[in-house]
């Protein structure tokens, strides 16, 4: 099957629905879940499911568990799209998938802003994630599993970047995997993560976020690996590439890395000042494992060069001073 809506599609989609749909556009695919801008009436709507070549995966339920998410955030004050309906009858796209709320404001990496309050519009994204991680994890319906979030997001990247195909060019990387569980923090936090977050994930207008998107995994885990996930890509000194953060961090105006950290430990009462450098390479390291994994899927287009460089980044971390545990 391909990543595409054909009359067929629209027709089942329409029955099962009791409206009629018309589609708009698409917004996104190829990597992660597929994204369309579809018409209900007068209504606009988002359609998210897998890629239905890749239906085998375990991953193929994720939109399903994201909007199990989305309908918990629905009464708190974190702006996300309103989920007006799901499925898992595979015979009407032939892959699970959810129907949202088409939400304002525009993603970074597609649509130009004037008149970016840069400033502002951090400020309030490390707020946003300051709350996300307030927020009763109990409430959200996130089975909470047992040990350590960093231990098995470690040895999860290494399993991952075992099976990626185009990986060995890569060299070497069980040195990285030791470096990390040497030095990952023993008093990790655990609250509720998004797990990718960050500008490209972000509904924006000039000042404000509008609405947080993608939380496929949206987890419960280390806070300060969630900050540091989306602040590694910021400004100058960033140790990943991130076309969107980008965009708001080299702006005029846009605070720097230092004063979003302060802000962020202002706001939730966390201490993140300790194990930053197990935190840059933690957070480089489940780069390495996605931007390799979308180098394979795209026929070793994307990321060809991307990828190489955050391991030789990681080496050259590595080969200073360690930080204390």
């Amino acid at each position: 099957m391909q990543d595409h809506l054909d009359p067929t599609d629209l027709v089942r989609l329409s029955a099962w629905l009791g409206a009629d749909v018309e589609l708009v556009q698409q917004l996104s695919g190829g990597s992660s879940n597929v994204t369309w801008l579809v018409r209900l009436g007068g209504l606009r709507a988002v359609l998210r499911h897998p890629p239905r070549a890749r239906l085998l995966l375990p991953t193929a339920h994720d939109v399903l568990r994201e909007a199990t998410v989305l309908r918990a955030l629905g009464s708190s004050t974190i702006p996300v799209p309103a989920v007006l309906a799901t499925c898992d009858d595979l015979s009407i796209l032939g892959v699970p998938f959810v129907l949202t709320e088409q939400r304002p404001g525009v993603c970074l990496l597609t649509t130009a802003l004037e008149g970016l309050d840069a400033r502002g519009l951090a400020h309030h994204a490390i707020d946003t994630l300051a709350d996300i991680h307030a927020i009763d994890v109990a409430t959200v319906g996130i089975i909470e599993r047992d040990g350590s979030y960093l231990a098995r997001q470690i040895d999860r990247w290494q399993r991952q970047l075992a099976r990626t195909s185009t990986a060995t060019r890569l060299g070497d990387l069980e040195p990285i995997v030791h470096w990390l569980h040497a030095h990952r923090p023993v008093d990790e936090a655990r609250t509720l993560i998004h797990g990718d977050y960050g500008f490209h994930n972000l509904l924006v207008s000039t000042h404000r976020i509008e609405a947080v998107l993608d939380w496929e995994l949206c987890t419960f885990g280390d806070p300060v690996a969630d900050v540091y996930s989306f602040l590694k890509s910021w400004g100058p000194g960033a140790v990943a590439p991130n076309d969107a953060n980008d965009i708001v961090a080299n702006a005029e105006g846009a605070p720097r890395r230092t004063e979003l950290l302060a802000r962020y430990a202002s706001r939730s009462g966390r201490d993140i000042g300790r194990h930053e450098r197990f935190y840059e390479m933690f957070g480089l390291w489940r780069s390495i494992g996605m931007f390799e994994g979308i180098h394979a899927r795209s026929g070793a287009v994307r990321f060809a060069n991307e990828t190489p460089q955050l391991v030789a980044r990681a080496q050259g971390m590595m080969a200073g001073a360690p930080d204390p545990r």
